[in-house]
């Protein structure tokens, strides 16, 4: 999982991105 901003503050949203991109 490489993700270019903190998840910390929107874990959700990093879910829904990856599953975007």
């Amino acid at each position: 999982l490489g993700w270019n901003y903190p998840c910390d503050l929107w874990s959700v949203g990093c879910i829904l991105v990856e599953l975007c991109s």
